[in-house]
């Protein structure tokens, strides 16, 4: 017993290391590894403070954490270039993760407490869902934490009719546990990924324009006061010459209007451009997922900024989705999103992204859609 109580002291101290680690990068997240769990863990197993580690630095830092199921990797979670990646089904290149979800699983992992100690028979493992992943119909999920100098393995079982309480057992033990945490897991791989495309604000912008092949569908400028004048003096007809409220509240508006044109309602360019730039994704494609679905480019968006970046918005879509023989049942998404853009890493050139409908319906925006006859007198 005595070992086992070890063992746990062990774990938890590089889950306390873990969470300072993941918190230093997050400024809602700092702390100090030595007052979080250990005081509690300390005091249930009655060990003192000047107890031996097992050799473990309480400054150890964390670089990998995994969770894994029977059926699939919910996350592989790798401390890369200062920042913490997401890498999808053994891909080589992953995507940022949001740290607030992992730092979130570390803490409630170093401040779980065992209410109970349960059977250690493994005829029991699953009554309380913890069987091997390799044993047939295994639930159990598998969290694998991974630090500079060691490594530990516990399985996550049934929530317990206790609220909030799970049991768990570590992977090469066959005690099973209570502890008085419900661990929260992702749904799948994508769910604890950074879901913003780019961090880009409105007030960067310079301009906006939609283009299909060779041909401008439409153009915006940005009509701050820093760029009014410029503006104006490119216009064919300047705005204020026949929608006197161009200028009041609004930041965008089209680069040319006629005369007998007027926008649908004030702020449409502006909830338009906040749109695009607060675009998410639900999922990742590889990139050969636009030669295999036989998907063709549908538009671009071509957004600049004042420090002179260019970041092109590519949307794709697929018209033969239906061919079986050709498309997997996952590239059959109609339209799928691609990212151009130097100067914010190679994440974005890596992938291909999948976009809410209600999303995309709120760009794909003709210039019918902004602007309207001007009413006759």
């Amino acid at each position: 017993m005595q070992k086992q109580l070890t063992y746990l002291l062990l774990v938890f101290v590089i889950l306390c290391s873990g969470i300072y680690y993941i918190g230093v990068q997050d400024s809602k997240l700092k702390t100090s590894s030595g007052d979080i769990g250990l005081t509690k863990l300390m005091k249930q197993v009655n060990v003192s403070a000047g107890t031996t580690n097992g050799g473990i630095n309480t400054n150890t830092s964390i670089r990998n954490i995994q969770l894994i199921t029977a059926d699939s990797v919910l996350l592989d979670a790798k401390f890369e270039n200062t920042q913490w990646i997401g890498f999808i089904d053994g891909s080589e290149t992953g995507f940022p993760l949001q740290k607030s979800h992992l730092a979130t699983l570390v803490r409630d992992l170093t401040d779980a407490d065992i209410v109970e100690y349960k059977s250690a028979k493994p005829k029991n493992h699953a009554r309380l869902g913890l069987l091997a992943l390799n044993a047939d119909n295994s639930t159990a999920t598998l969290v694998k934490v991974t630090t500079d100098v060691s490594s530990f393995e516990l399985l996550l079982g049934y929530r317990a009719m206790l609220n909030n309480s799970q049991f768990v057992r570590f992977n090469d033990n066959n005690q099973m546990l209570l502890i008085d945490k419900l661990i929260d897991l992702p749904d799948d791989n994508f769910a604890w990924l950074e879901k913003s495309l780019f961090n880009i604000t409105a007030d960067t912008v310079t301009s906006i324009e939609r283009t299909h092949g060779d041909k401008t569908l439409w153009g915006l400028q940005n009509i701050t006061s820093a760029t009014q004048e410029r503006i104006k003096n490119s216009m064919k007809t300047t705005v204020e010459s026949h929608n006197p409220e161009t200028f009041n509240g609004q930041r965008f508006a089209f680069s040319a209007l006629t005369l007998d044109e007027e926008l649908v309602y004030p702020l449409v360019i502006d909830n338009f451009v906040s749109s695009l730039l607060g675009l998410t994704f639900e999922s990742l494609l590889t990139l050969d997922t636009i030669e295999r679905g036989a998907y063709q480019l549908l538009t671009r968006f071509t957004i600049q900024t004042f420090n002179n970046e260019t970041v092109e918005v590519d949307v794709f879509s697929n018209s033969s989705a239906q061919d079986e023989a050709n498309v997997s049942n996952f590239t059959t998404v109609p339209y799928i999103v691609k990212i151009n853009a130097l100067k914010r890493g190679d994440y974005l050139h890596q992938w291909l992204f999948v976009i809410p409908t209600y999303q995309l319906d709120a760009i794909l925006k003709d210039r019918a859609d902004f602007v309207t006859k001007t009413p006759a007198d």
